[in-house]
């Protein structure tokens, strides 16, 4: 899973590259911005709502602009939440007895932002790679990954010439399969994220 997960995001690294020295290319000089965010990420399945609920997430992005009103956003997310998978069980309450661990890297393509907008708005698309790992106290932990996709609206407000506060909106699709040494099991992990941040633009 190591191998894998590493392949992909230096593939997605590579293709944010190559697109922002082409578009710097064309137009003389390239644009990156860097944004830190964090918000709620809460799954859309009523049993993973019931068993983990909503939850801390945080994000890292690193975007380019690839032409006057298009950009790529390679983004790192991670979550964290503490539930009860025995939740199903009338008779036994077990507490916070599992801990959700969930990572993932995305590359999606954001379409909008017109430059004389504040704030700029882009709508975006694009796939995900997840991994991470289920614990439950007494049991053990369980590993596992998954591709999805990821649909965001992504209101930008300009605070200086470099400097922008950040406001996102995303559905994330994704059903993860876990595995040990005894089982294995699917979860559907789908669900929104709301995430305010900051973004700085590198260069000149």
């Amino acid at each position: 899973m190591m191998q894998k997960r590493t392949t992909f995001l230096i593939a997605m690294a590579g293709m944010v590259v190559l697109f922002a020295c082409d578009a710097g290319a064309q137009s003389n000089r390239t644009e990156l911005t860097l944004q830190v965010s964090g918000g709620l990420y809460s799954p859309v399945g009523e049993e993973m709502q019931d068993a983990y609920g909503t939850g801390p997430a945080g994000q890292l992005s690193v975007v380019a602009a690839v032409g006057a009103q298009s950009r790529l956003r390679l983004s790192g997310t991670i979550f964290r939440t503490r539930g009860n998978p025995y939740f199903s069980l009338n008779d036994f309450y077990a507490g916070d007895a599992g801990k959700l661990s969930l990572n993932s890297v995305g590359l999606s393509l954001e379409l909008g932002g017109r430059s004389l907008q504040n704030p700029k708005v882009y709508l975006g698309a694009g796939l995900l790679y997840f991994w991470g790992s289920e614990k439950i106290d007494g049991v053990g932990t369980n590993n596992g990954d998954g591709l999805g996709g990821i649909f965001s609206l992504t209101p930008e407000f300009q605070l200086s010439e470099k400097l922008s506060l950040v406001m996102e909106a995303s559905l994330r699709l994704v059903e993860v399969k876990f595995s040990d040494r005894n089982q294995r099991y699917r979860l559907n992990l789908s669900g929104g994220t709301l995430s305010l941040g900051l973004g700085y633009r590198l260069g000149r």
